[in-house]
């Protein structure tokens, strides 16, 4: 039986998007995303119905964007099998924040560094991940199931110098981090979003580097989601090309199945 998926979310869905066409798969695949901005602004109802619901409520230029690139403005969740939300913050700068100072018993020790153990560790992992939890009305579906796909991790070529990237820059930079200490935070925010019948789900481990910071080759080309629109200029870090997209796209593929 063929599955139907709906990926949808904010800039993020663009990758995913250009990158949907190099896989061959059969299920039935379809996208609705906006800017971050209007996306946030976009209204899930008791019904399920996703989407700008109120035009008064928009300006005319965002209805315009969702009619030209998208071809409606709202969306009935019930119609997939699967619903995944991309681009989702699920509080990861935070974390980094938060946790930087410290080293963690058996996880990323540093004896230059106050300690902290694991189960200190899960417990402020999850009061951080509680903090971005997706809103009531995303909870508990038995159908479609949903699950979050959170913002790529930038570029390891990320300036230490930008604020918007700073935080990953040091991640990257720290001998004492890499990949294995955001995945850890990961699952347990996983767990977190499991009681409440959501999936977090994680991008494969092949499209980061060494650091834990995304190979710098998935950062060429990334997308903008109207496509006349070109692709994001050179101070951009955190967007990704369809080469990731597609194979983030097989990875989750595979995990919903």
């Amino acid at each position: 039986m063929t599955r139907s998926i709906l990926f949808a979310g904010n800039s993020h869905i663009a990758a995913l998007r250009r990158g949907w066409s190099a896989v061959p798969d059969t299920s039935d695949v379809q996208f609705f995303a906006a800017n971050s901005k209007l996306f946030n602004a976009l209204e899930l109802d008791d019904d399920l119905i996703f989407g700008a619901h109120q035009a008064d409520r928009y300006e005319p230029r965002q209805l315009k964007f969702l009619d030209q690139v998208f071809g409606r403005r709202l969306i009935d969740l019930k119609d997939f099998d699967d619903v995944v939300i991309v681009g989702r913050n699920s509080n990861e700068v935070d974390f980094l924040r938060q946790f930087e100072a410290y080293s963690i018993d058996g996880l990323c020790e540093d004896s230059d560094r106050p300690c902290l153990s694991q189960s200190a560790f899960a417990r402020f992992s999850r009061e951080i991940a509680q903090k971005r939890l997706p809103d009531a009305v995303w909870r508990g579906w038995d159908r479609p199931r949903l699950s979050f796909l959170p913002a790529p991790v930038p570029c390891a070529n990320c300036p230490a110098d930008d604020p918007r990237y700073d935080i990953w820059a040091r991640y990257g930079a720290d001998p004492a981090r890499g990949l294995d200490f955001l995945k850890q935070y990961r699952r347990h925010a996983g767990k977190l979003y499991a009681e409440h019948g959501m999936t977090l789900l994680s991008p494969p481990d092949v499209v980061y580097d060494a650091s834990g910071l995304t190979q710098t080759v998935f950062g060429d080309e990334p997308t903008r989601l109207d496509p006349r629109a070109g692709t994001f200029g050179a101070s951009d870090f955190h967007h990704m090309g369809p080469r990731y997209g597609e194979i983030v796209l097989r990875h989750v593929l595979g995990a919903l199945s």
